[in-house]
Parts: C-alpha cells; sequence; structure tokens
C-alpha cells in the first residue's frame, strides 16, 4: 500500500517545503522527520488505514496508524540507495522506536505469529539502520580527535572499506523490505482485531488501560535496573529500557498528561547515555582495526562521558521522577 503525499499532512507547509526543496536542491534529500525529537507531537492525529475492520482503539487509529503512513512515506523520501547520513536525517529508526510501544500495548489485537513475523521484518530493518549509521559515528568521533579534524590516512582508507561493506549488508535488507517486506508488514499492522467492547467509552477505556499496564511494566524494567552498569553492553542495556519507556510515555502523552519536566529528565538521561555510547562505538571499530592510538584516546573520552551518565543516573533513580510518572498513570 502506497499512500497519496499529496494528502499526507505532517503538516501541509512540511511538505511544501519538502517538494519545494527537492525541486531546487535536487542533490539533497529532504526528510519531514528531520531533527524531530518527538514524533507524536509531529504526526497528524488520524489516517485513512484500516477502515473496514471495524472499531479499533483509540491508540491505534490515532497513533499507529499515521506513524505507519509516516513509516511509508519516509521509506519513499530515502529512496533505492540513500547513504548514513540521509539514514540518520530521516529519522527512521526514532520512528520505529516511537510505534513499537504502541504495537507493543496492543499486541492481543494481533496474530502473535503473524505480528512477530512484521514486527521482525521492521526491527531488522532498524538493526541494519543503526549498524549503516554507525559509520557515521566512527567518522565524526574519530575525526573529533584528530589533528585539524581531519582522518587519519590510513583510518579513513579502512573505514572506507567498512562503509561499503556496512552498505551491502545493510542494502540487502532494505532492498527487500523496501520492494516486499514494507507492504506486507504495514498492511497486516494495519488490520488489528476489531475491539471486543461493544460501546465507544468501553473501548476507549480498556484501550488506555492497555497502555497503562505497558507502561508499567516498563517503569518496573527501568527501576530493576538500577541504571549503574559500568559494563559497556549492560550500560547500553541501560540506555535501551529507559529510551523504551519514554516512547511508551511520549505514545501516550495526551492521555495521562505526564509532567514536562519529567520527560525532560528522562530525554537528558537518555541523550547524556547516548553521547557515552557514541563513543564507544567508535573505540570499538578502531580497537578491532588495529588504531590503538586513536582507540586509547576515545575509550578515555568514553569512560568520562560514562561517568558523567552514571552520575546522572543516580540522581535520576533517587529524585522520584518515576514515582511521578507512576502516579499520573
Amino acid at each position: 500500500m502506497i499512500i497519496d503525499s499529496g494528502g499526507f499532512r505532517i503538516t501541509n507547509t512540511w511538505m511544501d517545503q519538502s517538494q519545494g526543496a527537492r525541486q531546487t536542491e535536487k542533490a539533497e534529500k529532504q526528510f519531514f522527520l528531520e531533527g524531530v525529537s518527538d514524533i507524536y507531537q509531529a504526526l497528524p492525529s488520524s489516517s485513512s488505514r484500516s477502515d473496514d475492520t471495524g472499531p479499533v482503539y483509540p491508540a491505534l487509529s490515532s497513533k499507529l496508524f499515521p506513524a505507519l503512513d509516516a513509516f511509508e512515506e519516509s521509506i519513499k523520501q530515502l529512496g533505492k540507495n540513500p547513504t548514513p547520513e540521509e539514514v540518520d536525517r530521516s529519522n527512521i529508526r526514532r520512528l520505529i522506536r516511537a510505534f513499537q510501544p504502541v504495537v507493543e500495548a496492543f499486541s492481543g489485537s494481533y496474530k502473535e505469529e503473524k505480528l512477530e513475523k512484521s514486527m521482525n521484518r521492521i526491527t531488522r530493518l532498524a538493526g541494519k539502520l543503526g549498524k549503516y549509521k554507525d559509520v557515521s559515528v566512527i567518522e565524526n568521533e574519530t575525526a573529533a580527535i584528530s589533528p585539524k579534524g581531519k582522518l587519519p590516512f590510513a583510518v579513513e582508507q579502512k573505514l572506507k572499506k567498512y562503509k561499503e561493506k556496512q552498505a551491502d549488508k545493510f542494502m540487502e535488507v532494505y532492498h527487500d523490505f523496501r520492494n516486499e517486506g514494507m507492504d506486507k508488514s504495514l498492511d497486516f499492522l494495519s488490520h488489528p482485531k476489531p475491539a471486543k467492547e461493544e460501546s465507544p467509552g468501553q473501548i476507549e477505556a480498556s484501550g488506555e488501560k492497555k497502555v497503562k499496564n505497558h507502561i508499567l511494566s516498563l517503569l518496573d524494567e527501568t527501576e530493576k535496573t538500577s541504571m549503574n552498569h559500568r559494563d559497556p553492553h549492560a550500560f547500553h542495556e541501560d540506555r535501551k529500557c529507559v529510551r523504551e519507556l519514554l516512547y511508551a510515555m511520549n505514545s501516550a502523552q495526551d492521555v495521562f498528561g505526564f509532567e514536562k519536566k519529567d520527560v525532560e529528565a528522562i530525554t537528558d538521561l537518555v541523550n547524556t547515555f547516548g553521547i557515552a555510547q557514541d563513543k564507544f562505538i567508535a573505540y570499538e571499530w578502531l580497537h578491532e582495526n588495529g588504531f590503538e592510538k586513536e582507540a586509547g584516546k576515545m575509550l578515555k573520552l568514553y569512560e568520562e562521558h560514562q561517568e558523567t551518565a552514571l552520575a546522572q543516573a543516580t540522581e535520576f533513580m533517587r529524585s522520584g521522577i518515576l514515582n511521578s510518572v507512576r502516579e499520573k498513570l
């Protein structure tokens, strides 16, 4: 299913600007979700998807379906052969993360086996998008510690080969998804089972309960992590945990009205962890490829930023923010 972008509104202005920019600057692709941190503030609250399946929970029609529209349009904007920079700018991974908690909250509205297959296609794409995007992370982080901001020649040549390798892996998955997997996954997600409840009020109340229970489970997971792991991979898992909570909260902000300061504090924590994580991505690649001088510098930076993140996480866990979020549910 390909939507009519003429009728698709992130906003008319955004789409008009995007179309105009493509005409005047054909060398640079434009992405309507570029630079957007809260996906759901940028999306419309309605979609033409699933008009024939009967009543569905409000979060599906007002959150998931518009997100699927945006996802489909973003893939079209990326085109056949995007660069790592374009993948990053498109915000595709952020968009996928934004609608994942909605799908998870309403997983009972889909056949389990088909849901798993559809989401596996999407998350596999997201994973390859991440690996492809990491090329830019490695390049930028290494340039930042290099004289005059220029990559050493040996690093530049090795990274060029690595980029080509990741491009091949990414393109294989991307083309398969773009040519076939996208239509299958989006069509399936666009046709959930009708809500079982009889009245609109019952449907709304039941839908809110499903979202509430999902966010409560993510709060429990976040509290269990303690956000204090120094092992790089456990540190990354801590970030993923609190990031999932953030996206679930964003998807339900209009329902539960979470405090702005709480959302901002969680967002800031995720970003602080992300700054450190980028350093580790660069360090790991430099170390694995024998660039020990650069790797040593990067490791030191990573450890410094990790300390900052862990200190912030300790304060965050003591702040009562998670309890404040619970009280809104």
